[in-house]
C-alpha cells in the first residue's frame, strides 16, 4: 500500500491543478466534485490510494464513510458490517454475530489493523479517520507548494443509532477528529453528511458549527425540509428525486429545496460524463458524488465555463 501511495503521489504533483472551493460558494459558478469513498471507480473504496487518486484527478472534496472500532477508534468503511471488503471471515472465522455477519465495532482497532481489504482483488489496509485526515493535511501540503488550492473532507458518520445502541457515538467522533485537524466552522473545508437526522441536530445543539448536509434516499416529508433547513447546509440527495429516470424531467423538490435555501448534492454518478454534465449546467446543483472523480471534475470544468 505505501508504494501505491507514493505512487500516485508522485503522479497528484504531475496533475492539472484543480480548485476546492467551500461547499457553499453556490452551484453555479464553482460545482463541487465530490469524491465518493475516494476513487472508488478505479481502486478499492476507502483505501488510502482511492483518496489519493480522486485527488489527484481533481477532487474538490474526499468523502470518507466512517465508523468506530469496539475501542472507539474511527475508522474508514462504508457499512457497519465488515466481510463485503475484508479477509475478516478467513481470520476472525468465529467471531460472526448470530446474524452471520462481521461488524467493525465487535473488533478492537488493533484487530482490525491485522486486515486486509479484499475488495476489487486490490488488497491494502484498512484505514483509520485519523490517518485519512492526516493524508489530506499531506496532500494539501503538497498541492500548496504548486499553487493548489487546499481539498475538503465530507465524512458520512455512518447509522448513528446503530452505534449509540453498541455504546458509541460516531458523530461526535467525527466532529472531534476533524476539530483536532483544526475544521471547527463553516467556512472551513469540512462538512458532515449523514442519513440521521437526529445526528446532525445532536451536534448543531451540541454547539458544531461545521456545514451539515442531510442524506436523504427517499422523498423526504416537507416537515422535515423546513426541520433541516432550519440547521443544515444542504442536501446529499439520490439524483432519482431529482430527475425522473424514466422521463428524464426535473421533479419538484428540486424547486423546493431552493425556496428553503438547502443545497444539493446529488449522489452517485458512476462514468457519466453526460449525466454529470447535465445535472451540473441543467439544473444548477452545488456538487455531487461520483466514483470517478476525473471525470466528474471535466463536466464541471464544462458547467463552469458555460
Amino acid at each position: 500500500m505505501r508504494c501505491v501511495v507514493a505512487v500516485l503521489f508522485a503522479l497528484a504533483t504531475l496533475a492539472c491543478l484543480g480548485h476546492a472551493p467551500a461547499a457553499g460558494d453556490g452551484p453555479v459558478d464553482k460545482p463541487l466534485v465530490l469524491a465518493h469513498r475516494g476513487a472508488s471507480g478505479h481502486l478499492p473504496e476507502h483505501t488510502l490510494a482511492a483518496y489519493t487518486l480522486a485527488w489527484s484527478m481533481g477532487a474538490d472534496y474526499l468523502e470518507p464513510d466512517v465508523v468506530l472500532t469496539r475501542d472507539g477508534v474511527a475508522i474508514c468503511a462504508h457499512d457497519v458490517i465488515m466481510e463485503r471488503v475484508t479477509d475478516v471471515a478467513e481470520r476472525f472465522p468465529d467471531r460472526a454475530r448470530e446474524d452471520g455477519r462481521y461488524y467493525w465495532i465487535d473488533f478492537t482497532s488493533d484487530e482490525v489493523r491485522t486486515l486486509r481489504v479484499t475488495y476489487k482483488d486490490v488488497g491494502g489496509a484498512v484505514p483509520t479517520f485519523e490517518e485519512f485526515l492526516r493524508l489530506v493535511d499531506r496532500l494539501n501540503a503538497i498541492g500548496g507548494q504548486d499553487g493548489r488550492s487546499p481539498v475538503g473532507v465530507i465524512p458520512e458518520p455512518k447509522k448513528p443509532a446503530f452505534h449509540l445502541e453498541n455504546g458509541q457515538n460516531v458523530e461526535f467522533a467525527v466532529r472531534e477528529a476533524l476539530a483536532a485537524h483544526g475544521y471547527l466552522g463553516e467556512d472551513d473545508l469540512a462538512v458532515i453528511q449523514c442519513f440521521d437526522l437526529g445526528a446532525l441536530e445532536r451536534l448543531r445543539v451540541a454547539g458544531a458549527r461545521l456545514r451539515l448536509v442531510w442524506n436523504v434516499g427517499e422523498q423526504p416529508s416537507d416537515a422535515d425540509l423546513e426541520r433541516a433547513a432550519g440547521f443544515c447546509h444542504g442536501l446529499g440527495i439520490n439524483r432519482k428525486l431529482i430527475e425522473d429516470e424514466n422521463t428524464g424531467e426535473p421533479l419538484p423538490l428540486l424547486g423546493r429545496s431552493r425556496e428553503l435555501g438547502l443545497m444539493l448534492y446529488p449522489y452517485t454518478f458512476k462514468d457519466e460524463p453526460g449525466a454529470m454534465a447535465r445535472f451540473f449546467h441543467e439544473y444548477g446543483v452545488a456538487g455531487l458524488f461520483t466514483d470517478f472523480p476525473g471525470i466528474g471534475r471535466r463536466a464541471a470544468d464544462g458547467a463552469t465555463k458555460r
